[in-house]
C-alpha cells in the first residue's frame, strides 16, 4: 500500500525585525522575553540580530504570553491568563462557562426580538386609544 505524500505549507521564517517589534511593543526587555520563553538572553539577542533563526513557536508564544496578542483587534482589552479569558472590565470566563455561550446569545436575541415586538404593540395601542384632551367646539355648538 502506497503512502500519500502531503504537500507541506511553504516555510515562512520569522523576520528578526518583526520579533523585535513585538518585544518592544509589549515593553519587554531581552531578559524578560528570555524568561517568558524559558531560553537564555543570549538566544533572544541572537534571534534579534539575525544570527540564528527564530522558531515560529517562540514568536507565537511571545505574542500570546505578552498580552494575548493572538486575538484580533476586536478583542482589544481581553486577556488570556492560564485557562481563563478575562474581559476588559475584569470578569473571568472559564472554559465551562464559555461552553454554552452561544445559548446565551440566542436567548438574548429572542429576548430582544420579543421586547421590540411588545414595544411596537404597545405603541400601536396608544395610537388607537388616543383621545384628544379637549373637545373642539365650532360655532358655539357641541355634542
Amino acid at each position: 500500500m502506497k503512502r500519500k505524500k502531503y504537500k507541506r505549507k511553504p516555510f515562512k521564517p520569522i523576520d528578526n525585525e518583526q520579533f523585535r517589534e513585538v518585544r518592544i511593543m509589549n515593553r519587554l526587555s531581552i531578559n524578560e522575553v528570555a524568561k517568558l520563553l524559558q531560553v537564555t538572553s543570549r538566544t533572544v539577542a541572537n534571534w534579534e540580530s539575525g544570527a540564528s533563526r527564530i522558531p515560529y513557536s517562540a514568536f507565537k508564544l511571545l505574542r500570546y504570553l505578552a498580552n494575548g496578542a493572538l486575538l484580533p483587534d476586536a478583542w482589544k482589552g481581553w486577556e488570556i491568563k492560564g485557562d481563563t479569558l478575562w474581559s476588559p472590565v475584569g470578569r473571568p470566563f472559564r472554559q465551562h462557562e464559555l461552553t454554552y455561550i452561544s445559548h446565551y446569545f440566542t436567548m438574548a436575541r429572542y429576548w430582544h426580538a420579543d421586547y421590540e415586538r411588545r414595544k411596537a404593540k404597545q405603541q400601536e395601542a396608544q395610537i388607537i386609544d388616543f383621545k384628544p384632551p379637549f373637545r373642539l367646539v365650532l360655532g358655539g355648538k357641541h355634542d
